[in-house]
């Protein structure tokens, strides 16, 4: 929405139309429902307090992960992921709320040793971090453009 605000389609006098040639066929769903994840092993989950992230947590905890790492660049550091915390560990997995920025190397060097440590062996990482900036790519300024992509170097 945003982007047909600002560009130069808002004032287009012609209509944009997108089409996908399905050959008369309908585009197969797929949706799989034995999804198992193993509960004797750990899983990153980066970008672990933001919406996608928690999702992403709700759904492994659902599927049999039993033990969590969750990292923001701030962490569990408020009420509301504090209790996000809390209702994964009800529901039966072990948590780990870490201050991570996935850009900073020494930090995730240190936060893979403290897995190492205190968590089973990791089997999976879901990257869910992100600096979401609303605007168009042309208005852009480098220093927001690479901060936005430092979330997901």
């Amino acid at each position: 929405d945003i982007a047909w605000q600002k560009l130069p389609l808002a004032n287009a006098k012609s209509t944009l139309v997108l089409t996908y040639d399905t050959r008369g066929q309908d585009l197969p769903v797929v949706q799989r429902d034995d999804v198992k994840f193993s509960s004797d092993a750990s899983y990153l989950v980066t970008g672990g307090f933001g919406c996608f992230g928690q999702k992403t947590a709700e759904w492994l905890v659902h599927h049999g992960a039993r033990h969590l790492v969750l990292t923001g660049r701030t962490g569990a550091d408020n009420d509301a992921r504090k209790a996000f915390v809390a209702k994964l560990e009800e529901a039966g997995a072990t948590v780990l709320a870490a201050a991570c920025d996935p850009a900073d190397i020494e930090q995730l060097r240190m936060l893979f040793n403290r897995i190492e440590k205190d968590m089973p062996p990791l089997k999976g990482v879901f990257h869910s971090g992100a600096v979401i900036i609303d605007q168009p790519i042309n208005e852009i300024e480098l220093p927001i453009f690479r901060q936005v992509m430092q979330s997901k170097a």
